[in-house]
C-alpha cells in the first residue's frame, strides 16, 4: 500500500451541497430550504452592518431593510449553525457571523417573518448612492494586513506600487487581466474625477462599470454577461483581488487633466465635508478598492493653466485630507477594513514649497513621489527625464527631491519612489559625440500614442531589433540612461532594469519605502525587461544590481563620464523581507505559478538546498496532498490568513489544513501532529502563529476522525 493510502474517499454518497447567493433584489422574501449539515450562504461582497441577522418562529432570518428584502432559513435555528455555512469576501461578515453564532441565542418569541416595507432612499445630485454593487466573484477574498502604517509612515513591508490607467483599455488594449499582479503590492487605477457638485465620482462609466469582457479578456477566464450586477473594469479588479488576495487597489482621484476643482472643493469646510461624504460612499459602494489616491497636479500652480489656483492650496490640501481620513476611519469601523490614503506628490522644488508636508503627514499613509518629467518636450533642449543627480544646475533631480521632503519631516519609510515606465523624446537632434544629450532639437519625436513620448515596451523593441541604430547611452554622472538613434536623429529618455535596480538600492539605502511605476501600460509585462519585476526582484526577492542588469538585454552601447561603467553607487547591501510574498513574473491570477496550478497562493520558493517553503494562499476547491518533510519543510501563510480562518487537526496519521470556508485543504502525507514544530509554520499574523502554537503544544490529544475528499474532518 502507497503511503497515506488509507486516506481512501469516504464523501461517496454524500448529498450534494447547495450554495444560496445573497444578492441585493428588492422587495424580494425568500424562503430556503436549507440543510446546516451540507450547505452554504455566500454573502459575496456584502458587508457587515447592510443586514440583521434574527431567529423567529425557530427559523433564522437573513433581513437587509434598506432594500425591503429577506431570506428565510426555513426551520433552522442559529445554533444549528456553523461557521462552514458561511461565506464571504469581506472579513467582517465572517467575523460577525462568528461572533452570532457563538453566542448562539435562543430563540425570540414569534414575530411576523416579513420587516415592514421600507421606503426606498431617495437620490440625490451625488453620483454615487450607498448601494454596494456586488462584484461577480464569489470566492473569500480576505481582507489582508497594509503594507502601510497608517499614520504616515510606510510600515515595515516596501511597497511596489503601479499605475494602472482606465483609457488603457482602449488603443493600448492593455486590459486588467494583463497585470503583473504577482510584481506589486498596490495597484491604484487612474482615474476618478471631482464632479461639478464636488463630489467623487466615475470619469469614464462605461470603461469602469459597464464594458464586458470576453474569456480571453477576463482575469478569471469567462466572458461577462450583459445582465451582471456589475461589469467594466471594476469587476475586473475584483476578479483580480480574487484571485490575488495580498493585493491592495486603490483609486485615484484627479491627474494632470482632472485637478482643476481641487482648489475650490478644498478651500471650504463644506466643500470638504462634501467631498469626504462622497469618498465614504464611493468606497462604500465599489469594495474592490482598498483607499483613495490623490493626485492633485497641484496645489498652489503648476499645472493646468485653466486650474483654480489659491496661495493656501496647500494648508486646505491638508484639511481636506484629514477629513477624508476621519470619514475613512469611520468607514473602517462599518466595515472592519483598513482603507489607505496615498499621495501621488510632485517631485520639483518649487511644488513641493507649495505642499503642506507637516499637515498632510497624519492623514497619509505614503507619498508617491512621482520622481520623473525633471525634462521634456516643453524644453528644446534634451535632458534626462528622472535623473539621479543634477549636473547640468539647478538641482532638478531626485536626491534633492528625496532631501526636501526628509526635510519637512516626512518619515522615509514614507517615501515611495516613483519611476517612469514612458519616455520623453526629442527630433532633429545632433550626436555631438554623447549621443545628443543636453543639445538643442527642432521638435518633438514621433512617439507611441503622442508626440514626443514613447512607451518603455515600444523603445526595448527599437532598441533590441538587430537591424536598428538605437543604442543605449549611460550618463554615469547623473545615473541616468537614454537612447540615440543616428538615423533619425531622435534622442529619448529611458529607464532599464538596470536603473530601477540602481534607484532601488539607492531608495534602500535611505531607508525609503518602496518603488512606484507610471504605468503598467507602457511596461513589459513580464521576463527581464520588465521594470515592476526588476522593482519587485530588488525588493523582495533581494536581487543584486549585477544580477537584474546581467539578466537584462538592455547593457548599455556607451557609457559617459565617471567610472566608465554602469555599476552601484551606493554602498550598502539589502535585506529583504524574511518572508517573500508571491514571486512576480506571473499575471492576474496565477501570481506567478506559471502553470495555474497554485492559483492565488504563493508558488513553492526554496528556502535552502533541502528545504521547500508551500506558500499558502486562498484558492476556492483547491485540495492538495504533500509530500512534506517535517525536518526541513515550512508552511508559509504570510498575510492571508488571520486566526480563525485555518483548523489543523491530525486523521489517519496524516496532518490536514482545512479552510472549511473555501472548500479548500492541504494534507501532509503520512506525518502526524508530534512530528511537526512552530519552526514549519510561518506567517505575518501573529494570532495565526498563537494559533499553530497551540495546537502543536496539544499534539499528544489525537483527533478521531475520517477525512473525506475535501480534506475535512467528519
Amino acid at each position: 500500500m502507497k503511503r497515506g493510502a488509507q486516506l481512501g474517499n469516504p464523501l461517496k454518497g454524500n448529498a450534494v451541497a447547495s450554495v444560496t447567493k445573497i444578492q441585493w433584489a428588492w422587495g424580494q422574501n425568500q424562503v430556503i430550504n436549507f440543510n446546516s449539515a451540507s450547505d452554504t450562504l455566500d454573502f459575496g461582497w456584502f458587508q457587515s452592518g447592510q443586514y440583521a441577522v434574527s431567529e423567529v418562529n425557530g427559523s433564522v432570518v437573513i433581513a437587509i431593510p434598506s432594500n425591503n428584502q429577506t431570506y428565510t432559513l426555513s426551520g433552522v435555528s442559529l445554533n444549528e449553525l456553523s461557521l462552514q455555512n458561511i461565506r464571504a469576501n469581506d472579513s467582517s461578515v465572517v467575523s460577525a457571523w462568528q461572533k452570532l453564532l457563538a453566542d448562539a441565542p435562543a430563540p425570540v418569541q414569534p414575530t411576523p417573518l416579513e420587516p415592514a416595507p421600507v421606503e426606498p432612499t431617495p437620490v440625490d445630485q451625488t453620483p454615487v448612492d450607498q448601494t454596494p454593487v456586488d462584484p461577480t466573484p464569489v470566492e473569500p477574498t480576505p481582507v489582508v494586513p497594509p503594507a502601510g502604517g497608517g499614520d504616515g509612515t510606510a510600515g515595515s513591508l516596501p511597497i511596489i506600487a503601479a499605475y494602472y490607467p482606465e483609457w488603457a483599455i482602449y488603443s493600448r488594449d492593455f486590459n486588467v487581466a494583463d497585470i503583473p499582479a504577482g510584481h506589486l503590492t498596490h495597484l491604484i487605477y487612474a482615474f476618478s474625477k471631482i464632479d461639478t457638485s464636488g463630489r467623487m465620482s466615475l470619469f469614464d462609466s462605461y470603461a469602469a462599470i459597464e464594458k464586458t469582457f470576453s474569456a480571453s479578456d477576463s482575469v478569471d477566464g469567462k466572458a461577462d454577461t450583459w445582465d451582471q450586477t456589475l461589469a467594466g473594469n471594476f469587476n475586473q479588479l475584483a476578479e483580480l483581488k480574487a484571485a490575488n488576495p495580498a493585493l491592495k487597489t486603490m483609486i485615484a482621484v484627479g491627474g494632470w487633466t482632472l485637478s482643476g476643482p481641487f482648489s475650490d472643493v478644498a478651500s471650504t469646510a463644506e466643500g470638504r465635508a462634501t467631498f469626504a461624504d462622497s469618498a465614504f460612499n464611493f468606497l462604500q459602494k465599489y469594495t474592490m478598492f482598498d483607499g483613495i489616491d490623490f493626485d492633485w497636479e497641484y496645489p498652489g500652480g503648476g499645472g493646468l493653466e485653466s486650474n483654480i489656483v489659491r496661495p493656501e492650496d496647500g494648508k486646505n490640501y491638508a484639511l481636506l485630507l484629514q477629513e477624508v481620513r476621519d470619514r475613512l476611519d469611520t468607514l473602517e469601523v462599518t466595515t472592519g477594513r483598513e482603507y489607505q490614503i496615498s499621495v501621488a506628490s510632485p517631485a520639483g522644488a518649487d511644488k513641493i514649497a507649495n505642499m503642506d508636508l507637516v499637515g498632510m503627514k497624519p492623514s497619509v499613509d505614503f507619498f508617491n513621489l512621482m520622481a520623473y518629467d525633471f525634462h521634456g518636450g516643453w524644453e528644446t533642449t534634451t535632458g534626462h527625464q528622472a535623473p539621479m543627480f543634477d549636473t547640468i544646475g539647478g538641482n532638478y533631480d531626485i536626491a534633492t527631491a528625496v532631501d526636501l521632503y526628509l526635510a519637512a519631516g516626512v518619515e522615509a519609510s514614507a517615501i515611495v519612489l516613483g519611476t517612469p515606465a514612458y519616455t520623453r523624446a526629442w527630433s532633429g537632434v545632433q550626436d555631438g559625440g554623447d549621443g545628443g544629450w543636453n543639445a538643442p532639437s527642432t521638435g518633438l519625436a514621433q512617439g507611441s500614442f503622442e508626440r514626443g513620448v514613447y512607451d518603455y515596451k515600444d523603445i526595448v523593441d527599437k532598441v533590441t531589433d538587430p537591424d536598428s541604430d538605437w543604442e543605449i547611452y549611460w550618463d554615469d554622472e547623473a545615473q541616468a540612461a537614454y537612447t540615440y538613434s543616428a538615423s533619425e536623429q531622435v534622442f529619448s529618455t529611458m529607464e532599464p532594469p538596470a536603473s530601477i535596480a540602481l534607484k532601488s538600492q539607492w531608495a534602500q539605502s535611505k531607508g525609503l519605502g518602496g518603488l512606484m511605476l507610471w504605468d503598467l501600460s507602457g511596461d513589459v509585462s513580464s521576463g527581464p525587461e520588465s521594470l515592476s519585476g526588476a522593482a519587485y526582484q530588488s525588493w523582495y526577492a533581494g536581487a543584486s544590481v549585477d544580477t537584474i542588469a546581467t539578466a537584462s538585454a538592455l547593457s548599455p552601447d556607451h557609457v559617459i563620464g565617471g567610472n566608465g561603467a554602469m555599476d552601484s553607487f551606493v554602498d550598502y547591501v539589502y535585506e529583504p523581507p524574511v518572508v517573500i510574498p508571491p514571486t512576480g513574473g506571473g499575471t492576474s491570477g496565477t501570481s506567478g505559478d506559471s502553470g495555474g496550478q497554485n492559483g492565488g497562493s504563493a508558488p513553492p520558493t526554496q528556502t535552502d538546498l533541502s528545504g521547500q517553503t508551500y506558500g499558502i494562499g486562498w484558492s476556492w476547491g483547491k485540495h492538495q496532498v504533500l509530500d512534506f518533510k517535517p525536518d526541513a519543510d515550512t508552511l508559509d501563510f504570510g498575510w492571508a490568513f488571520q486566526a480563525g480562518q485555518l483548523s489543523l487537526t491530525e486523521a489517519n496519521g496524516s496532518t490536514v489544513l482545512a479552510i472549511s470556508s473555501n472548500s479548500q485543504s492541504y494534507i501532509l502525507n503520512g506525518v502526524s501532529l508530534d512530528e511537526l514544530s512552530l519552526a514549519n509554520f510561518a506567517s505575518k499574523d501573529a494570532g495565526v502563529m498563537a494559533y499553530f502554537k497551540s495546537v502543536l503544544d496539544a499534539a499528544d490529544v489525537q483527533v478521531v476522525g475520517v477525512v473525506n475528499d475535501t480534506g475535512l474532518v467528519l
